[in-house]
């Protein structure tokens, strides 16, 4: 069953680190739709395949996922691993999701400190213990000279990096320069002379990618991706089949739209659907949002041999549109509403009733043109979440996230540093929702494996 929600509110090193011996080919059959059964949890009338798991047809999209995810259990001790939809392909009579390693930023350990003085110093953990031990060494050095220690340490303003990483911009050791005065003897043995020690402080630490042998990182990315290519599984497209939510359809499949908020030149809106996820949804496992609509570019996985590119549409509501080609650099939307794909250099313009959408060359909205005049503008953080959402005044809307992966969900929801709704997450899925006003939502999943 769908959400039941309480109270309302108010209004790398080189990718292929892990041998692919295993990953020959991709050989991938069409989902079969059930002849019959009632609807329920598992989504009567619809299945997910996968020739990448030997299990057969499943009744829910998570079982799959964890039927992808149980074959990379040999590089769990390695490190932490999280998954995703990392694309859609979609076809007239099936979508294929393409599912792998969540890219990730490099993890970072804690600073080691030394000094460059003394060669037998162990390096600590904190800059104040080797600056400490730096002086007790010079003072040493003033005591060893029958003078009283005086010992004046100044250190430069900033540290200076001086090895990154693989990315080029992690900093994995920087040096830091010091000044040090100390007291000893003069030539006649008076005890007086400043000596000077004018040389630096060293800290390292080691950079990697969150799991070491599964993940590296990848410039295109940027960020650490899984080092095996993603693989695919299918079902039926998912259609807008049940546009004022609450519905059961022959499909399996149930929707429910939940408003955060309508400012008058921005609304927000979260749709659950039980038989599919969205490519960064946001919210856990079966939701999206009203602005997460996404162009999906792709060949047939099925017919590796077939370079043909196909193009859909995943909508709002998280249903999902194909595209036939009309001409060069054209093409009509499938479901006889008339929308309209154009190329436009490398990016895309989609013309529909109300509004024009321009994605970008992969595929993320990045403008809407309303009939009335209105626009907004999206932009994406380097992990490709969904940062800011600009409306042609000016005002905006920011996003925060919960973690730092590239499907971490959505923490909170501001504007103008006002904070608009924040969410709360139970085992990675939405369980809450508070708004400005003071109101609230909660949602109780009931089935224990996944939220339908």
């Amino acid at each position: 069953m769908p959400p039941i929600e309480g109270s309302s509110p108010l209004s790398v090193p080189p990718r292929g680190a892990v041998p692919r011996t295993w990953l020959t080919g991709l050989l991938l059959t069409a989902a079969a739709l059930s002849a019959g059964g009632t609807a329920q949890a598992q989504e009567a009338g619809k299945q997910w395949t996968s020739t990448w798991t030997s299990n057969g047809p499943r009744l829910t999209e998570r079982e799959i996922q964890q039927d992808i995810e149980a074959l990379f259990a040999p590089y769990s001790s390695y490190g932490p691993l999280s998954f995703q939809v990392v694309s859609q392909v979609h076809l007239p009579d099936r979508t294929a999701y393409y599912y792998g390693i969540e890219p990730m930023p490099p993890t970072t350990e804690p600073w080691s400190y030394t000094h460059s003085t003394d060669p037998d110093y162990i390096p600590g953990p904190t800059l104040e213990g080797v600056v400490d031990q730096l002086r007790q060494h010079l003072d040493q050095r003033s005591l060893d000279e029958g003078c009283t220690p005086n010992t004046a340490i100044t250190l430069a303003p900033a540290w200076d990096v001086s090895l990154t990483w693989v990315d080029d911009k992690t900093s994995a050791v920087e040096t830091r320069a010091y000044d040090a005065n100390y007291v000893i003897k003069d030539a006649d043995g008076v005890c007086g002379f400043i000596a000077n020690d004018s040389q630096y402080l060293e800290r390292t630490r080691d950079v990697h990618c969150p799991n070491t042998v599964a993940m590296g990182w990848d410039a295109a990315e940027q960020a650490c991706a899984g080092s095996l290519q993603p693989m695919a599984y299918l079902s039926p497209p998912l259609v807008p089949d049940c546009p004022d939510g609450g519905c059961d359809p022959a499909s399996g499949d149930k929707m429910r739209p939940e408003p955060d908020f309508d400012l008058g030149w921005v609304s927000f809106t979260r749709i659950y659907r039980s038989s599919s996820s969205s490519q960064q949804g946001g919210f856990g496992l079966g939701w999206t949002h009203s602005h997460n609509l996404r162009l999906s570019i792709g060949a047939d996985p099925a017919a590796p041999s077939d370079p043909t590119q196909h193009f859909g549409l995943i909508q709002a509501d998280g249903s999902q549109i194909s595209f036939k080609p009309l001409g060069a650099g054209v093409y009509e939307a499938r479901d006889g509403s008339g929308d309209r794909l154009v190329a436009d250099g490398s990016q895309w313009l989609l013309y529909r009733v109300e509004e024009v959408l321009r994605f970008d060359a992969r595929g993320r909205l990045i403008e809407r043109r309303f009939e009335d005049g209105n626009t907004l503008a999206y932009a994406y953080d380097d992990l490709g979440r969904l940062a800011t959402i600009v409306h042609h005044s000016g005002r905006s809307l920011v996003f925060e996230y919960l973690g730092a992966g590239r499907n971490a969900p959505i923490a909170a929801i501001r504007s103008a540093g006002a904070l608009l709704a924040s969410y709360g997450y139970t085992n990675g899925t939405v369980s809450s929702a508070t708004y400005a006003g003071g109101g609230a939502r909660t949602y109780h999943y009931e089935h224990p494996s996944r939220p339908c």
